[in-house]
């Protein structure tokens, strides 16, 4: 527990760097009418107490990150004294920014009248026809579905994006872009390559088990067996998600095998493909090095490989939502109708995947436009913004007609989970609001914003290990860079808190509030923060008088530690942990049909077992993988010796049986002669006493 006494050392200790501050600027005012202080000396006192200040400010963010460690096994309870440390490191952070006064970052907005765009009509009219035809295939528009193939309806989809684009867009105009240098440009390519060799790597066996995959497993197997698949029909009634996915998954499996490898490459690809965006973006909200480093920490941030490893729609969310943002940053700082084109085409994309980036990006991207305009009123842009709105409408609408005339929920997500938002609504007409705000942060907001920077992924199921979303060296600069954001960068500070904090309200709204899937829209904000953070406290700072090679230098080094640290993490402890609490309380059944699918074809496999053992995977797995293999389930009062001597003996018969179960053994050995076993899983990733141990008798 925590000594009051300490609280107040912490306070004297700001107002101490505070009275520093006045002293040293005071030291170097006019001493009288006649006399004035010399600018130099004034600027060199600021420097000077400007540079200590936000190394202090560095140094009170790293204490807080410190205390934010989760200890494994602890009741969740806030760290009150990282809390202080947070404080006093925004504090110093605002003193070191008054004083050192660094220029605004704002993307600024271009009143450079561009041409106007012209429409290529018959394009534009050939692209609106596709996306009609599209969606006829899916609704009742024409009272019943045209029975269109699915490759057909895709074509016509993807079509009807390139024409709507050419029709809108057409050839880019002379628009002076940001250039990058060669240095960057190789640097960034590196930081592709090892986002997706990162991604790759082992993708089959580091989780060799379902993580909520069945659905798309189940999903392909569907577009196999119906093809005339209404692609923007419901996957099913819990995943009510649009075939798109899916659909993209069934040609990675085609190439790549009907296992773990082909049901995830697809999630690989989009996964990697977001580093790149979040570049774009760095790059247009702030300056390129900033988005350097934003990328090569998103190539190597946990949560973002694991998820870019799993075979889940939620990984296409950011992708598609940092894509809209980034250009629409670039289409108002140049007035490029090429780029509004493309930020409206990747805002209508963002609908097709998961229901909690469909929604957040939408509002992000609205709100922060329509403060753009409110403030800066751009009417030098008017045209491209209403043609970038037009794009953005005929992308979506295939989905959002279809839903509406088939009768589908616009949020089915939301409106089977959101079971904090009803019971919210319901508080609000007999208690204040401000009673109602405590108690939601109570129960469900305070999990939601101390599991991104302290509490661990209380599912154990999707990510699980025993750290925030945010490793607890990450959260000084995460620290650092939200409040250095509020301090000084305007627009660019707003889209970033803005997306953050209704991201965190949005989930809070939600059962299960601190499950690190719900946070995945979220992780390219998260890591841009850190960027602002690590770069600019920095650059305050101006460690040791470094020049400015040497600080980027410096900065290199440390995007490199960090990166380092956190793959081992990942790869190491964190995989270690994540694999046993997955398979917490069962033995895995899909390991023992993975491994019985090796024997000769026909073979047959017993569940002899108490143990949870869920059919409706194993029965999607054999059709998915076209396995010869036939399974049955005995719970262990059923395995007597007689039964066991009935089996068909002209046929392998491989046994499952729990690794302490002596009795079963026993039997088995009795009844059988030259039993083969116990054979365990070649996959080290899975805890032996986690597996069943494979008995074999072979005819």
């Amino acid at each position: 527990m925590r000594k009051p006494a300490f609280r107040w050392l912490i306070i004297a200790g700001v107002l101490l760097s505070g009275a520093m501050a006045i002293v040293v600027l005071w030291a170097g005012r006019p001493r009288s009418l006649s006399l004035r202080a010399s600018p130099k000396r004034i600027q060199t006192s600021r420097l000077r107490l400007g540079r200590a200040v936000a190394a202090g400010a560095i140094a009170g963010a790293f204490l807080s990150g410190y205390s934010l460690r989760w200890q494994v096994g602890q009741p969740f309870t806030i760290p009150t004294i990282a809390l202080d440390w947070m404080l006093v490191a925004a504090f110093m952070l605002g003193v070191a920014v008054w004083l050192l006064r660094p220029a605004h970052m704002t993307p600024p907005v271009s009143n450079l009248r561009n041409p106007a765009q012209e429409l290529r009509k018959p394009l534009l009219v050939l692209g609106i026809g596709g996306l009609l035809v599209f969606t006829a295939a899916n609704t009742a528009l024409t009272f019943d579905h045209l029975h269109l193939s699915q490759h057909i309806q895709m074509l016509l989809f993807a079509a009807g994006i390139f024409f709507v684009v050419k029709g809108t867009a057409g050839s880019p105009r002379a628009v002076a872009a940001p250039t990058s240098s060669s240095v960057e440009s190789l640097l960034l390519v590196v930081i592709v390559l090892i986002a997706f060799a990162l991604r790759t790597w082992r993708l089959a066996g580091t989780v060799h088990i379902m993580i909520d995959e069945l659905h798309f497993e189940d999903a392909v197997i569907h577009l196999w067996r119906v093809e005339d698949t209404p692609i923007l029909q419901p996957m099913n009634g819990i995943a009510a998600f649009p075939f798109t996915f899916a659909y993209m998954q069934r040609w990675w499996v085609a190439l790549l095998g009907p296992d773990f490898l082909g049901l995830r490459f697809m999630s690989v690809v989009v996964g990697t493909l977001t580093v790149p965006a979040l570049y774009l973006l760095g790059s247009a909200l702030f300056e390129r090095r900033t988005g350097l480093i934003a990328a090569a920490l998103l190539a190597v941030f946990p949560p973002h490989i694991h998820f870019s490893r799993l075979a889940l729609n939620n990984i296409a969310d950011p992708l598609f939502g940092t894509l809209a943002l980034a250009f629409l940053v670039r289409g108002l700082r140049r007035n490029s109708g090429s780029d509004y084109v493309l930020a409206g085409v990747n805002l209508g994309l963002a609908t097709y995947f998961y229901e909690g980036g469909r929604l957040l990006f939408l509002v992000v991207f609205c709100a922060w436009l329509g403060a753009i305009l409110v403030l800066k009123r751009p009417r030098a842009q008017v045209w491209n913004l209403l043609t970038m709105s037009l794009v953005a409408l005929l992308v979506a609408a295939p989905y959002y007609v279809t839903s509406l005339r088939s009768d589908l929920s616009l949020a089915s997500r939301l409106t089977n989970e959101g079971i904090r938002a009803r019971y919210l609504l319901e508080a609000l007409r007999t208690e204040s609001p401000l009673r109602v705000l405590a108690d939601h942060f109570d129960n469900a907001l305070k999990y939601t914003i101390f599991h991104m920077i302290y509490s661990p992924d209380s599912s154990q199921f999707y990510y699980g290990g025993y750290t925030g979303i945010l490793m607890w060296y990450l959260v000084p600069f995460f620290i650092l860079g939200l409040f250095y954001l509020a301090f000084r960068f305007r627009a660019a500070g707003a889209l970033l808190w803005l997306w953050i904090v209704l991201g965190i309200l949005g989930i809070s709204l939600v059962v299960s509030t601190d499950w690190t899937v719900r946070f995945v829209a979220l992780f390219p904000a998260m890591i841009l923060v850190v960027a602002v953070g690590l770069h600019h406290s920095a650059q305050l700072a101006k460690w040791g008088r470094l020049s400015q090679p040497a600080l980027y230098g410096l900065l290199g080094l440390i995007v490199g530690i960090l990166a380092l640290g956190q793959v081992i993490y990942y790869f190491g402890e964190h995989l270690i942990a994540y694999n046993r609490q997955v398979r917490n309380g069962i033995l895995d059944f899909y390991d023992a049909l993975d491994r019985a699918s090796r024997f000769p074809p026909g073979s047959r496999l017993y569940y002899l077992s108490d143990e949870i053992v869920y059919t409706p995977v194993l029965d999607s797995t054999i059709i998915f993988r076209n396995l010869n293999v036939r399974y049955e389930i005995w719970n262990t009062r059923q395995v007597t010796a007689s039964r066991l001597a009935a089996l068909p003996q002209g046929q392998t018969l491989i046994f499952a049986v729990a690794p302490t179960d002596r009795r079963v053994v026993a039997l088995l050995e009795t009844v059988f002669d030259g039993l083969e076993g116990p054979l365990w899983s070649s996959y080290e990733s899975i805890p032996r006493d986690r597996q069943y141990a494979l008995y074999v008798h072979h005819p």
